[in-house]
């Protein structure tokens, strides 16, 4: 029986590095938004946050997968993507501006 990385011409070893640095990626990116968040930096930026999240992971599959694939990649979370950012910009907007017209 062929090992899995092999089978499909995957370096299983890239596969599990790449796992392991983003997996510390996301603990140390976990801490700095708890940081923020307490310091209220993120108010208003939680789609831009997922998307840098985001752009690391699809950057560091680049090395493993391969760059048309991740291209391919990065026009559907895009696709998919840009509807909840612009989403996430509008709902803030609404609320800053509900808030400032309660306080006038």
């Amino acid at each position: 029986m062929q090992e899995f990385g092999n089978y499909l011409g995957i370096n299983s070893g890239a596969i599990t590095a790449t796992a392991v640095a983003l997996f510390l990626f996301g603990l140390a990116f976990n801490a700095l938004i708890d940081r923020w968040n307490r310091a209220g930096y993120d108010d208003g930026y939680t789609w831009l946050l997922v998307v840098i999240g985001v752009a690391v992971t699809v950057i560091a599959a680049g090395f493993t997968i391969g760059w048309t694939a991740v291209i391919t990649l990065f026009v559907f979370f895009a696709a998919s993507g840009l509807p909840m950012a612009l989403g996430d910009i509008w709902r803030h907007v609404k609320a800053r501006r509900a808030e400032h017209d309660e306080t006038t």
